[in-house]
């Protein structure tokens, strides 16, 4: 009986953990980075800032970087992303570290550390993103 039980319990265990884990955060595997914070206001709206790090490849691994505006709505209770926009001045080259949010006049400077995935030789570099109202940033 002890055998019997043994067995059941080894293949419910075998079977378990061939399945997938859920994701209960919801996030993406490929998200390496993902930072909120400074603060944005327009004449009906305000929020804060997300900025998204998200990786890709294999043995060149790139970044691509997205910051959200996220809007809050304290009528309804709820934060919603009201604008979003992919850093695309940053291109395919590049393996963005962790970034950093700081407060400015305009809204945020997000700083991002990064790395050339195709010559690691060359020295690291830092662009600065400055975050404005939804919708809009300018790359330094």
């Amino acid at each position: 009986m002890r055998a019997l039980i043994a067995a059941v319990a080894v293949l419910a265990f075998t079977l378990s953990s061939a399945e997938p884990r859920s994701n209960a955060s919801g996030v993406r595997p490929s998200v390496a980075f993902l930072v909120t914070g400074g603060a944005w206001q327009t004449k009906t709206e305000h929020g804060r800032y997300r900025v998204v790090v998200e990786d890709g490849g294999w043995e060149h691994v790139t970044s691509h970087v997205f910051v959200e505006w996220l809007v809050e709505d304290g009528n309804k209770r709820r934060i919603v992303v009201g604008a979003a926009a992919l850093i695309s001045e940053l291109g395919d080259k590049w393996s963005v570290g962790q970034p950093k949010v700081t407060p400015s006049k305009m809204g945020a400077t997000v700083e991002l550390p990064a790395a050339n995935a195709f010559e690691p030789d060359k020295p690291m570099r830092k662009f600065f993103v400055e975050l404005g109202a939804p919708g809009q940033y300018q790359v330094k």
